[in-house]
């Protein structure tokens, strides 16, 4: 069976086949792009399977979010109002489940 991921960005549903589980592939290309159209993270949804995914997924996603090296400045401005990518960082896990949800498996 086939991994999906489905992400909301201004109400336009895109879907993704990742080729690993944990964070989908070519993840900080595609967040980066959220982030970079997104007014606040409302406007971000990564919705997950839970039958697809190991019980350590928030930790693996949360692992991909600190890896992120193409956060910027002007991104962490724009959602904390201040220049300082390791605050914007630990904005984004503090409010990991306002962006991504785990659907329990059936």
């Amino acid at each position: 069976m086939e991994c999906w991921i489905f992400w909301l960005l201004n109400r336009k549903a895109r879907i993704t086949n990742p080729r690993q589980p944990g964070a989908p592939g070519d993840f900080s290309n595609q967040f980066f792009k959220d982030l970079s159209n997104a007014k606040d993270l409302s406007q971000i949804k990564w919705i997950f399977d839970g039958g697809k995914y190991p019980p350590e997924f928030k930790k693996r996603m949360i692992d991909a979010i600190n890896k992120l090296d193409n956060l910027n400045d002007d991104l962490a401005r724009k959602f904390i109002g201040i220049e300082d990518v390791p605050s914007f960082k630990q904005y984004l896990i503090d409010n990991f489940d306002e962006v991504f949800k785990l659907i329990p498996a059936k």
